[in-house]
């Protein structure tokens, strides 16, 4: 039952994150309004460690850990704040679906893991289809699209990249851990960037923008983070990789339903594909096991 809501409760942020971040917006600007979210995310964190006495590393490799992951805190959220002005938030979630994809062709690179499967290679032909569907449909709406299309696509490669490259500088390193020192690190880096792209002082921040922030602050950067973590403990991959597939679906209906986005058939269409995609790469991982554990067992009934 535990691990049935954190399930839930993941689905639910992650749907609710991108139209969370375009009200975030309502009167703050992209970078003041990233820029608290994680400054408020990196407190609590900290107060978490305090009162858990949980030690932030401060070595090199830590240092790097915490650069790594700043790809993606910085460059991918900053990018997606951008991106929610000029496009449907729903279509950024549905974007989002080529994170894993993405991740596995740095991992091939970055990592040296095995070279993709025909299937993947397949996915991952689908999936640039399906994104080609995406453009289309969604330069076809009123407005200027192209620059919040090309932003979306900057996060989640930036998303993609960062997770990669955390997965090789991060071991032995906790999640609350790495979230803190992440999240602390960046601060600066915003701070720079408010100075740079906004530097108005007092903040005017609307009821919307206020809420906004903290419900992304505490649960988008810091239970979101956690629950995540304990399903993926309870659950493994292959049940948590399910949640890009739903949230897209989830964040699309939010978006019309709360904010009034038009999303047109194409880019349904092409979202779908992009999902069917995913679906056809998560599914490789469970077909590749099947069929060592089939040879395993050939080559056991032989040797008997």
């Amino acid at each position: 039952m535990k691990v049935a809501l954190a399930y839930a409760t993941v689905v639910l942020i992650w749907s609710t994150t991108p139209l969370t971040i375009k009200f975030s917006t309502d009167s703050l600007s992209f970078i003041a309004a990233v820029g608290l979210r994680m400054g408020l995310a990196g407190a609590v964190c900290l107060l978490i460690c305090l009162f858990t006495r949980t030690p932030l590393r401060r070595d090199p490799q830590a240092l790097s850990a915490y650069a790594a992951a700043n790809i993606g805190v910085v460059g991918a959220m900053s990018a997606t704040y951008l991106a929610v002005a000029y496009i449907p938030s729903g279509l950024v979630s549905v974007i989002f679906g080529l994170a894993p994809l993405l991740s596995g062709v740095f991992a091939r690179w970055l990592l040296g893991e095995a070279a993709l499967s025909p299937l993947r290679i397949g996915a991952l032909m689908l999936s640039l289809g399906g994104l080609g569907l995406v453009f289309q449909g969604a330069l076809a709406l009123p407005g200027d699209a192209l620059p919040g299309l090309l932003l979306s696509l900057l996060a989640v490669t930036l998303f993609a990249l960062s997770g990669v490259l955390v997965k090789r500088q991060s071991a032995g390193m906790t999640a609350l851990e790495h979230t803190t020192g992440s999240l602390l690190l960046s601060l600066p880096v915003f701070l720079l960037g408010w100075l740079i792209f906004d530097g108005q002082w007092p903040l005017q921040m609307s009821r919307l923008s206020l809420l906004s922030v903290g419900y992304l602050a505490l649960f988008g950067s810091v239970f979101g983070f956690m629950l995540y973590f304990f399903v993926l403990q309870r659950l493994g991959p292959t049940q948590v990789a399910l949640i890009p597939l739903i949230t897209p679906v989830f964040a699309l209906a939010l978006g019309s339903l709360l904010a009034g986005e038009a999303i047109g058939a194409l880019t349904f269409v092409g979202g779908a594909l992009i999902l069917l995609a995913l679906a056809v790469y998560q599914g490789d991982a469970r077909l590749q096991r099947w069929l060592a554990q089939r040879r395993e067992g050939l080559l056991l009934r032989e040797a008997g």
